[in-house]
């Protein structure tokens, strides 16, 4: 399976961010805690490679913990700032903007958030700030253009999720379709559901299939999984 979605607001955000770097003090960096891998784009992190970049494992509350550690290990050997974070928790949100109040850039911070679509970028923001400045959503693809928004001493740089244009990798491909990274309609619904079936059943569950159509079905699956019915459950591991 490969997944070819590269809408044209995509390529726009991404020249747009090449214009906006020079500007920027740090990067928040979102990747999926169930998916750390398959949502970098290392494409974009080859432009900030000499930016300040906090690495943001989302969806913590979805994940396995224990393999989450193993992630946060993983991405220090590499010298990278890793920080977990799960927006139903205050701790995560008080330790987030303690770590962005080190940084000394008076009179304001200017902070770019990037990360693949569905990451959870909107909601980021929305929760430092406190405000509902940007819109938020399930579905991939809410956010479609930058937008700068200032709170207090920060001022953020939303930017519209950025995928791939092309990945041939069938793992990752399964990983960002059942995670919701692409939008469903998109999506070989079937096959997807059937890499996950199989997934759940390495680790001794079982999805429950109820009296459906087959495209029924596959939904039902796919979202109880991505709403965290079968558990925290983390689809990678990092190589160590």
């Amino acid at each position: 399976m490969k997944l070819n979605w590269y809408p044209g607001h995509m390529a726009k955000a991404f020249r747009e961010i090449k214009e906006n770097l020079k500007y920027i003090d740090l990067i928040l960096y979102l990747l999926d805690s169930r998916i750390p891998q398959s949502s970098r784009n290392l494409e974009l992190e080859n432009l900030f490679k000499n930016k300040k970049v906090f690495y943001i494992l989302t969806k913590t509350d979805l994940a396995d913990p224990l393999i989450t550690e193993k992630w946060i290990k993983y991405f220090k050997k590499q010298n990278k700032q890793v920080i977990p974070f799960n927006v139903f928790q205050n701790n995560s949100i008080k330790k987030l903007k303690s770590d962005i109040n080190k940084i000394q850039n008076p009179p304001e911070i200017k902070i770019l958030i990037l990360g693949i679509p569905n990451i959870g970028k909107s909601t980021l923001i929305n929760q430092i700030t406190g405000l509902k400045k940007t819109k938020t959503g399930k579905l991939a693809g809410v956010t479609k253009n930058k937008q700068w928004i200032s709170f207090n001493d920060f001022k953020f740089l939303d930017t519209p999720g950025i995928f791939f244009p092309k990945i041939t990798n069938e793992a990752s491909a399964w990983h960002l379709a059942a995670t919701g990274a692409v939008k469903i309609e998109n999506l070989p619904l079937e096959e997807i559901t059937l890499l996950l079936i199989n997934f759940l059943a390495s680790k001794n569950i079982i999805a429950k299939i109820e009296n459906f159509t087959a495209e029924k079905t596959a939904l039902y699956i796919i979202k109880r999984f991505q709403d965290g019915k079968y558990g925290r459950i983390s689809l990678e591991e990092p190589n160590v």
